[in-house]
């Protein structure tokens, strides 16, 4: 490692020694005989560390250590002294110094301490290039989703106008190829959301608007996005709705876009006349999550805040996740199976969303699977019961009757 080392040591025979012990190691070393010295050579030139005693005429090792750390990309410091006690290593830890060395010290402790200071603060760099590397991306896929934003409402818009045949009569045919351009250019809308809303929150502008709602009414919403999907691939959907869950106060845009993520995921990795089911009910606890051997992710319940939730879950009969994979499906642009990736498409980024989302509302999120017999993804919410739905003009509302799903209700 050739690492830029300044000693900064009063008696010449600790400094001559010093520098020749650390120039043998390979470092470059230079040398400085008390602390006014020091900070002007380390405000002269980039050094990774200072080796420092901390009684030097001019400027003590404290008081030097203090103004190094006002230095931009100030180097690692290391505090020597013959007068040694607790007190005085945890004033300079406190002050900024990364290690403390009692003299007389050995060679080999020297060296040791110098090898794990450098290494440390080469690991910090790595870590911060990484950070920066990371901002850098998630900036530019942000700024690819905003430009991707406005032509894709265009082609939206356009679409929407050819399909109601303001353009002019369409045949089957041109309707059938239409609404498959249609399906998926929704698909890419949702994408381009989910990047937008990923960014946010990594900048804490995301923000919730809750209020009273009905979920079935939501969940209803949700299908109906993903109606074409589903009937495309003739899935039987199924919705458990215990009686007994009432209205809950959520962000209702965020929810639908929970279940649409989640729904979307089980219609795309399912075969073709298969089933999959939603399930809303009050939670029963923790405990009920290993009843039977299914692999579950890993959840932190420990910080959960104690009071009654909803459960909602959607089950599916597809491929299943490994058990190794888990708790890894709820990462950023994680893909399970490239095999799967190439058939269903999609940038590993709902899950993450849903995550985010769920958490943000106070609740869990978790995945129970079995490789070949399919998935089940459940979450919780707060549920404050004996709440009244508060009522609102719903552009959206649709029938329930319309949809692909069969409704069962359960009494309790």
């Amino acid at each position: 490692m050739n690492a830029k080392i300044l000693v900064a040591e009063d008696e010449v025979g600790i400094r001559m020694a010093l520098t020749i012990l650390l120039e043998e190691e390979g470092y470059q070393v230079v040398t400085a005989c008390d602390g006014n010295e020091a900070l002007a050579v380390v405000r002269a030139k980039e050094f990774d560390l200072v080796i420092s005693d901390i009684r030097m005429p001019g400027m003590s090792g404290l008081q030097f250590l203090e103004e190094v750390n006002k230095i931009p990309s100030a180097p690692e410091i290391i505090l020597m002294t013959a007068f040694g006690s607790v007190e005085t290593a945890i004033q300079a830890m406190k002050k900024g110094a990364r290690d403390f060395l009692i003299k007389p010290f050995s060679n080999d402790l020297l060296k040791m301490t110098v090898k794990r200071v450098l290494e440390r603060r080469e690991l910090s760099e790595e870590n911060h290039k990484l950070h920066e590397l990371e901002k850098l991306k998630n900036e530019f896929i942000a700024m690819i989703a905003h430009e991707l934003r406005t032509p894709l409402t265009a082609i939206k818009g356009y679409l929407s106008l050819v399909l109601t045949e303001n353009a002019g009569p369409l045949h089957d045919l041109q309707k059938k190829y239409l609404r498959v351009v249609n399906q998926n250019s929704e698909k890419l809308q949702r994408i381009v959301e989910e990047v937008l809303d990923i960014a946010q929150m990594d900048k804490s502008e995301f923000h919730l608007h809750t209020m009273p709602s009905n979920l079935f009414s939501i969940i209803g919403k949700a299908v109906a996005v993903l109606q074409e999907a589903v009937e495309a691939k003739d899935i039987r959907l199924e919705v458990n709705f215990d009686a007994a869950a009432g209205p809950i106060s959520v962000d209702r845009r965020r929810f639908k876009q929970v279940m649409v993520a989640l729904v979307e995921n089980a219609v795309a990795f399912s075969q073709a006349h298969r089933s999959v089911w939603i399930s809303v009910k009050p939670w029963e606890g923790i405990d009920t999550l290993y009843q039977d051997d299914v692999p579950c992710s890993y959840v932190d319940f420990l910080s959960l805040d104690p009071g009654d939730y909803l459960e909602i879950s959607v089950e599916d009969e597809g491929p299943g996740i490994p058990k190794d994979m888990l708790s890894e499906v709820f990462k950023k642009f994680y893909q399970v199976e490239e095999l799967y990736v190439r058939q269903v498409g999609g940038m590993g980024l709902g899950l993450t969303l849903c995550k985010r989302l769920v958490e943000t509302m106070g609740g869990r999120i978790w995945v129970k699977s079995q490789v070949g017999k399919g998935s089940k993804f459940a979450f919780i919410l707060p549920w404050k019961k004996d709440l009244e739905e508060e009522k609102t003009f719903d552009p959206e509302e649709v029938s329930l009757a319309d949809l692909p799903m069969t409704i069962v209700r359960r009494e309790r």
